[in-house]
């Protein structure tokens, strides 16, 4: 999550990868990491856990009279020749606030450590790398085998925040990011061999685009049974690629994926004395769209290839309804528990089957799931903190899951498979703890079932 927006998409794979690099760390103000399956508020893929990433939010001034500050940074780290200069500015009165950021890092070819294992004696040592010239691939010698050939890159990102607050219970936010990155080298396909030869000239994945536009409406002190009010929407546009040529091979492939994300999340907060009650509606739907091509690099003539994802047209939808509570029971003790009811849609049509020949031509899947958690926690006086919980979480194959053609490693190859089934974890843990003066300490035992 980054700002109440969910990062996840639909062609993610079970780890960020290579994405989680489109968040500028510069301009963060806080990251949050919640442990254990969290469903209940955050819906599918929250199996282990949840990253919340917030960025620094524009700071009115207190007055009517404009006030202007700014920060800027420039970095130097040896270990990837890593060049940043970062630079925020925010100008505001006491109703308006701009936060504008512009963050350029240019990284080089990282280094690593030169000792190694007696019993590996040449482990992860880069002695070769590949270019073109004169238009043949010519194998150069790496003269410093310590250096990874060709893993640098550049990467861009811009932000702009525009708050407006017209009274004290309220306030309207508006959130435009952009992160751009330079062609970035798929390095350990680029160190492949087969005998004694490289297996690829180039390998690497296109500029990846991270559009955010989102606008966030607050507002606190409500008539009725709920007093505060948090309504976010956004809109994202993700593009990716991956172009590979096979060594002194003069056919390049070229495979695009882009992904439109429309998301609102709704949520209601009830305030009491012993506690707090949350109601929320949540909605996101991404709309993927997958090309591919072959160029002939000398004669620039183009022919089919497989498409990463299904080609034609190719939608993923979460839809949620979520009830969490906090309450006081008595004394030092409080009871947390939660119920979200959840909606995930795919719909994936292979429209040439021409390359592929699939036993079918559309992947559907309507997943309905319920989660929930419920945890009871001691706090004493005396230091000691004891906590008890239950929670389950879910994962939805998504798009990357379920219709995804991909050479894993050479000779291998995973194919659609329209079947598969949504993965749930149900987790009990205890932990008690104890903080003192001189020293603390802490135990956790706790229960996985997949």
């Amino acid at each position: 999550m980054v700002d109440g927006v969910r990062l996840n998409n639909a062609i993610f794979r079970g780890g960020h990868l290579q994405n989680i690099i489109t968040i500028d760390n510069m301009i963060l103000d806080r990251v949050e990491v919640i442990y254990g399956p969290s469903s209940t508020l955050y819906g599918s893929d929250a199996l282990g856990g949840v990253v919340n990433m917030f960025t620094k939010k524009p700071k009115f001034s207190d007055s009517a009279n404009w006030k202007v500050s700014a920060n800027l940074i420039q970095r130097y780290a040896s270990g990837q020749n890593e060049n940043k200069i970062h630079l925020d500015i925010n100008i505001a009165n006491n109703k308006w606030a701009y936060l504008t950021s512009f963050t350029y890092g240019r990284f080089g070819d990282m280094r690593q450590g030169a000792n190694r294992s007696a019993t590996y004696p040449d482990f992860g040592k880069r002695s070769f790398y590949v270019v073109r010239e004169a238009d043949v691939d010519k194998i150069k010698i790496n003269e410093d085998v310590n250096v990874q050939k060709l893993s640098g890159y550049d990467q861009t990102d811009l932000l702009q925040k525009i708050l407006f607050k017209p009274n004290e219970n309220s306030e309207n936010l508006l959130n435009i990011q952009i992160s751009n990155s330079s062609n970035i080298n798929r390095y350990d396909r680029l160190t492949e061999t087969s005998k004694g030869l490289p297996v690829y000239s180039e390998w690497y994945y296109g500029p990846q685009i991270r559009n955010l536009i989102s606008y966030k409406y607050t507002a606190t002190k409500l008539p009725g049974y709920f007093s505060d009010l948090m309504v976010t929407s956004s809109f994202q546009d993700i593009e990716e690629s991956r172009i590979l040529r096979k060594y002194n091979i003069i056919s390049k492939d070229f495979r695009f994926e882009r992904v439109t994300v429309l998301g609102v999340n709704t949520d209601l907060l009830h305030r009491q004395a012993n506690g707090e009650i949350h109601l929320g509606v949540e909605s996101y739907t991404n709309i993927v769209k997958s090309t591919a091509q072959r160029v002939n690099i000398e004669t620039n003539a183009l022919s089919k290839i497989t498409t990463r994802y299904s080609d034609g047209p190719t939608s993923m939808s979460y839809n949620a309804l979520y009830l969490q509570q906090i309450k006081s029971l008595a004394k030092n003790w409080v009871l947390n528990d939660g119920i979200r009811l959840n909606l995930v849609q795919l719909d994936a049509s292979f429209d040439d089957t021409s390359l592929m020949h699939f036993p079918f031509t559309k992947a559907i899947q309507n997943n309905i799931v319920v989660t929930g958690n419920l945890g009871i926690a001691y706090n004493g006086e005396n230091g000691y903190r004891a906590t008890a919980g239950l929670s389950s979480g879910f994962r939805a194959p998504n798009i990357d899951d379920l219709t995804k053609v991909f050479d894993t490693r050479t000779g291998y190859v995973v194919v659609p498979n329209k079947d598969l089934k949504p993965e749930y974890i149900y987790n009990a843990e205890i932990n008690i703890s104890h903080t003192g003066n001189i020293a603390s300490w802490g135990g956790k035992c706790f229960l996985y079932l997949v």
